[in-house]
């Protein structure tokens, strides 16, 4: 499971900065803006675009396995329920450590 929480904090990484682009204010979720940025690639054709596609279709790919794999190690039926469970303090990620409501929020912003 440790290998599982550095691909999450990897794409998270990725995810946040996805979300300081501007096309993010066009996409209602993260496939949706990692889709428009593929496009755009596809579209522009800048020098390096098709190894810059490869890295957004790992990251969507890798986004849906980590999400699969917190759902199952979870017991969870889907993110909403996942999500419930992080803010409600039934399920925690972080050991020895008391997160407020807000931080538990923050920790959803992947799902």
């Amino acid at each position: 499971m440790v290998g599982c929480y550095a691909v999450y904090d990897e794409i998270k990484n990725y995810i946040n900065k996805l979300n300081r682009e501007a096309l993010y204010i066009n996409a209602k979720t993260q496939e949706e803006y990692i889709d428009l940025q593929i496009e755009k690639e596809k579209s522009e054709q800048k020098e390096g675009f098709e190894e810059r596609i490869k890295i957004l279709e790992s990251i969507k790919q890798n986004k849906e396995l980590v999400e699969q794999i917190f759902l199952i190690s979870t017991n969870c039926r889907n993110f909403d329920e996942l999500k419930s469970k992080i803010i409600s303090g039934e399920i925690s990620f972080v050991e020895d450590k008391k997160l407020t409501k807000e931080e538990k929020e923050k920790l959803c912003v992947i799902f």
